[in-house]
């Protein structure tokens, strides 16, 4: 083989009586414009005419080697090369070459395309909160991933379009751009439940995509009203009234709460809902704090503010207490015991009365005075001269309500101190026959019962060390065995405790024994 050199434009290369020749520039046919959508395959043909050999092709796409497979038609002198393309948003101002050479080619001969490539946005992202009470604003951000050309964003509430977004557009991947928009929107109660839409769309690659959330517009509810006895009705302690609130509008629906004078109440019960809106129950017990207390039902939501209704009761109840206060430490017979009686507060007000075992007293009634729980509290004084006869027995103060028909009492046992007495029934005299067993009773009470009795005879004591035929069988009980006439006489006994000494005297008579 021989090879000549030559130099100009183009080489010369004689061989086996061929004239070799470089291949004309190549061209590409298939792309009608430099704008492809995304997603479309490309079937491009790179050709080159002429050339002694034919060319060899290969496809390059920003310098990076896409394909090296070629074919000649050596009929028609051309070489030709395919290449199939799925575009991609990374095409995005690719760069495409195809380049043509043979063995005299000086250099390379190329022709390039720049691709502009419409993509749309891979997301769609609807950001913030669509939940707030009426009249206050919510604030929405609607922004999209990269897109070429840049996408437009407009709202939607319902039908109706908003027009106050402000939109933004930044640079995004592969050469396209990011469109982001703001809005705010004061919200009202008619706009509750409405679907507010973020629409973003292409018009160059005719893209539609929606991000949509539902508004949800918190306001109070309107109205609240009580099922409950008329306001003034007297009601009795202890009876069971039946409250039931109700409530109506409001988004959502109301949550009851029953307070007491403004203190939060537990009720068991549970909100019931219905087409007039939603009602909780209250059964409640009265006490005689519910006079005058004012029960109120607060209705309220998301929305915060509070719709009331309340009632006040006024509620019959007897007194709450009643107590005897006695201000003498020590009782002693002979003295004037002074009691009290407080009664605690009732409504209406109730009248006291007192009474020793089944016998009334008379006692001393006080002015009223307001007491607890919106009632009267009253008191009554009793002067009692106390006798021993009184010991052990009670006095009973009742507080009752004619009106109410009910009452309360209390008691306070009496106990008076007293030297000893004897008894009603106590002998004076005792009759026995002689060289029989006398016996002379002692029939006496005291308090303190703790008595020390002894017997006096013709001025001396009574004791067994002076005739062993004195007997002390039970207590201060005399026997005396096998009477003699001696033993005839007036035995004083003298009994004493703490309070004091009391004597009596027991007359022995002795008779003989008839004779046979």
């Amino acid at each position: 083989m021989f090879m000549f050199l030559f130099t100009g434009s183009y080489r010369n290369l004689i061989s086996d009586g061929l004239l070799c020749v470089p291949p004309q520039a190549p061209v590409i046919e298939g792309l009608r414009s430099s704008e492809v959508k995304a997603g479309t395959f490309l079937r491009l043909v790179c050709l080159s005419y002429g050339g002694n050999p034919l060319a060899t092709l290969h496809w390059t796409k920003n310098g990076e080697v896409l394909s090296t497979s070629w074919e000649v038609d050596t009929v028609s002198q051309k070489a030709s090369s395919l290449l199939n393309m799925e575009v991609k948003p990374e095409d995005n101002e690719a760069v495409l070459c195809c380049e043509s050479v043979n063995q005299v080619s000086r250099s390379p001969l190329s022709i390039t395309r720049s691709l502009t490539v419409l993509f749309e946005p891979a997301e769609v992202t609807l950001l913030g909160s669509v939940e707030a009470v009426e009249g206050t604003k919510v604030t929405l951000c609607c922004h999209t991933s990269s897109s070429n050309p840049p996408v437009h964003i407009r709202w939607w509430l319902g039908f109706r379009e908003l027009n106050n977004a402000t939109v933004t557009i930044s640079e995004g991947e592969n050469g396209g751009m990011m469109t982001m928009s703001n809005l705010t929107h004061t919200v009202s109660r008619e706009e509750n439940g409405l679907p507010l839409t973020c629409e973003a769309f292409n018009k160059g690659t005719r893209f539609s995509s929606i991000q949509s959330k539902t508004l949800s517009v918190y306001y109070p509810p309107q109205k609240v009203w009580l099922d409950a006895p008329p306001e003034g009705t007297p009601l009795r302690s202890g009876m069971t009234v039946r409250l039931v609130c109700f409530s109506s509008g409001g988004n959502p629906a109301g949550r009851l709460t029953w307070l007491k004078n403004g203190k939060v109440v537990q009720v068991p019960s549970k909100h019931v809902q219905s087409e007039r809106g939603v009602s909780r129950e209250f059964l409640l017990t009265l006490h005689p704090s519910d006079n005058l207390a004012t029960y109120r039902c607060d209705a309220t939501n998301e929305a915060k503010k509070v719709k009331s209704a309340e009632i006040k009761l006024q509620v019959q109840f007897p007194a709450v207490s009643v107590k005897i206060v006695v201000k003498q430490n020590e009782l002693h017979a002979g003295q004037v015991l002074n009691l009290d009686c407080l009664a605690g507060s009732s409504n209406p007000k109730a009248n006291i009365s007192w009474s020793l075992g089944s016998t009334r007293l008379k006692g001393v009634d006080q002015a009223p005075k307001k007491a607890e729980y919106g009632g009267l509290s009253v008191s009554s004084k009793l002067a009692l001269s106390l006798g021993s006869h009184h010991h052990g027995n009670r006095i009973t103060c009742q507080v009752f309500s004619s009106l109410l028909s009910e009452g309360v009492n209390t008691f306070y046992t009496l106990n008076v101190l007293f030297p000893p007495e004897f008894a009603e029934d106590q002998p004076t005299e005792v009759q026995i026959i002689e060289d029989d067993m006398a016996t002379l009773p002692v029939m006496v009470s005291a308090n303190p019962d703790d008595v020390t009795c002894e017997w006096v005879f013709q001025g001396e004591k009574v004791v067994k060390e002076r005739d062993h035929r004195y007997h002390f069988p039970e207590g201060w009980v005399l026997e005396i065995w096998n009477v003699s006439r001696r033993d005839a006489g007036n035995y004083r006994v003298e009994c004493s405790n703490t309070e004091g000494k009391n004597s009596t005297i027991v007359k022995l008579d002795v008779q003989c024994e008839n004779p046979i």
